[in-house]
């Protein structure tokens, strides 16, 4: 068993845990949301250009 100190309270696990989460928590929550926003835009570029298609079929 590790010997902590009362004041330490395990501050090099706390650190590995800061550091894992910077490392690779941060980018993979920041990955999930741009990705959400691009599907979202790209939705809503595919019906606008159904729209577009749909408009020029009628004109010709």
């Amino acid at each position: 068993m590790e010997n902590v100190s009362k004041g330490d309270l395990g501050g090099d696990k706390m650190q590995e845990f800061f550091e894992l989460i910077g490392n690779q928590a941060f980018p993979i929550a920041i990955s999930v949301y741009l990705l959400t926003r691009v599907n979202t835009e790209l939705a809503s570029l595919k019906d606008a250009i159904n729209k577009l298609t749909a408009t020029i079929e009628r004109k010709q």
